[in-house]
This record gives structure tokens, sequence and C-alpha cells, in this order.
């Protein structure tokens, strides 16, 4: 993402609008087992219970071995999900001026794929929220392509090429989903137009997010091309979304200077979505 850190009158909108386990896992919800893991961690790493883990892969009792595969079942919203993990004092700063501490590594998982995993490190409630608005968005379109995982931050955050934020571990950039899977993605990002864009899969992903605004850690903004705004704008307006709604939501149709929705246009930013999510309440180094 290439923008400055906003002025005060932003960061003022934006207030008004808005334990490190390294998994290795396939893209089929696979999770290879390293050595010092147990069933507990990688458990609480996914989301899940123990008893989700032992009935997904026929364990009785808890030992597993290093070099085990286990199958991840997807426990977002089900019986088995966990509460979304508040570990206080992982993000300092702000996020163009900022440090990462003890932060988890998104790996890749079922319907995702992170393309540079040495820079998808973030605090652990951001994490699990990119994990679940995926999985959400998937229930609703299982058939979908793998989508594309952009940069996190670095594993201790700071300065990154290509970037003036994600430097706390709060941004996460996120592909949109196509008619049909372009040539070179998910390893590379595609720009979106009127012809290729899946506008219902790419709108369920969008509000997978925009519900979490209102939660502790939730999303703060969301950066996306103005004429990509547009393009879901209308599609939603045609099935039945409230005008009023939309208006709060995206700066689309009044322009891509307009100070208000949680939606805002960022150059560069017509093949993916830039997340962006709150502090944790209590954070007093988050900015």
């Amino acid at each position: 993402m290439r923008i400055a850190g906003p002025p005060a009158a932003l960061i003022a909108l934006l207030v008004i609008v808005s334990a490190g386990l390294t998994a290795t896992a396939a893209a089929e919800g696979w999770h290879t087992v390293e050595s010092g893991q147990s069933l507990y961690t990688i458990a609480r790493h996914y989301g899940c219970t123990v008893v989700a883990l032992q009935e997904a892969n026929d364990i009785h009792g808890t030992l597993i071995r290093p070099e085990q595969r286990l199958h991840i079942p997807d426990c977002t919203g089900d019986e088995h999900s966990l509460p979304m993990p508040t570990v206080h004092g992982q993000s300092v700063g702000t996020p163009w001026d900022g440090q990462l501490r003890d932060g988890v590594r998104l790996p890749d998982g079922r319907g995702y794929h992170v393309r540079r995993p040495q820079r998808a490190w973030g605090a652990s409630y951001v994490v699990r929220q990119v994990e679940r608005a995926i999985a959400a968005a998937r229930r609703r379109f299982p058939d979908t392509h793998t989508l594309a995982i952009g940069d996190l931050s670095a594993r201790r955050g700071g300065t990154i090429t290509e970037h003036r934020s994600h430097q706390s571990g709060r941004d996460a950039d996120i592909g949109l989903f196509y008619v049909e899977k372009p040539r070179g993605y998910p390893d590379e990002f595609v720009i979106a137009t009127a012809r290729n864009l899946d506008r219902a899969a790419t709108w369920a992903l969008l509000q997978a997010f925009v519900r979490t605004t209102g939660d502790d850690g939730g999303v703060a903004m969301i950066f996306l091309d103005y004429d990509v705004q547009g393009l879901l704008y209308e599609w939603a307006l045609d099935h039945g979304v409230p005008e009023e709604y939309l208006d709060r939501l995206f700066q689309y149709p009044d322009g891509p200077d307009t100070p208000t929705g949680l939606v805002r246009h960022v150059d560069y930013h017509a093949d993916h979505m830039h997340v962006r999510f709150k502090c944790l309440a209590g954070d007093e180094l988050c900015r």
C-alpha cells in the first residue's frame, strides 16, 4: 500500500467511523505438526477446541508427533468456535510509525494463499479476524477460487518496502474474487474491472470485515479504489441493499476525495482491499 500517515482530521474521523505459534498448513485445511507443538496450542491457533481436532482426526487422547498431518475443521461460527484472542501489548504505535511485539503469522489456510509469509505477521486478534472473514465469505461462496492474501507486517513490525503503513500488525492487504481465476492469481494481485470482478463474492468478503466495526479490535477503515467501490455499490443497490447504508459505507458516488465512509479511495488499490483494524481497548501504546 502506498499511503502516508493520515492527517489529524482524518484520524479523528477514523475514531468516529469506525502466542506466536508458527503454523505450517496447506491450502486445504491441513497442519503439519512441528516440534514442541501440542494439540491444545494448535487448536487455540485455529480458533477450535481440542475436541474438534480430535473428532476431525479420529484421535483418542492428546498425543501427537512432529511431522504428523492434522485436518483442521472450519470452526468459525459453529459449536467449536473459540472467542477472539485478545493479547494486549502486541501492536505498538501507529500503522505508519510502529512496531509489532510477539506477533502471530497468518498461515496458508482453507481457500486462501499467503503470498509472502515473511510479511504475514500481525497482532493475534487481527490474524484471527482475517481468518474468520475469509471463512465467512467462503461459506457463502464455497466454489470460489483461492483468495490472494498480501502483506500484513514484518515479524517485528516497522518499515517494509512498498508500504508506508503496515508497521504495527494492524493492516492486511486482502485480494478480491473474480468470475474466473485470472492468470497468475493468487500469487499476484489482479486489477478488478466490470468484466472480471465477482461482485457477489467480493461483497460478501467486504461485509464480513465490515460487521466487525463495533467489536473491540474490529475494522477501523478499509481502503479500496473508487471505481471498484462503484462496482460494489451498484451491485449491492441492485440486490436490495438500502441506499442509505451504502452511502454511509462508501465514498462513491460522492467522489474519491469526499471525507465520508468506512471504505476510502487510495491509489493503487484496484486489485485488493487494505483492511485496517482498531487498537484493542486498554492498549495504551497502540495508536
